[in-house]
């Protein structure tokens, strides 16, 4: 049950996303959806906005994959260090 609800909240946030980015295409280039040529320009838009997020989601997951997420036994040691007493 918690699954579904999850689920929900994932494809709620999906479709939000979807009209903020449609909203944002239609502004930005002065879109009338009832014309046959802005349909087409406003189709382009989304799917290059589509195409660029996913860039960025892969460049992003390949700089988080190779940063250094266990520190070294010399880090971890500095903190247990004697010299740190306050008193």
């Amino acid at each position: 049950m918690a699954v579904w609800r999850f689920a929900k909240k994932i494809a709620i946030a999906l479709i939000i996303a979807f009209l903020v980015v449609s909203f944002l295409v239609i502004m930005k280039n002065k879109l009338d959806l009832t014309k046959k040529e802005d349909r087409a320009v406003y189709w382009k838009g989304i799917s290059e906005f589509g195409k660029n997020f996913f860039k960025n989601l892969a460049k992003i997951t390949a700089f988080a994959i190779k940063q250094e997420w266990i520190p070294s036994t010399k880090e971890i040691n500095k903190t247990n260090a004697s010299s740190n007493k306050i008193f």
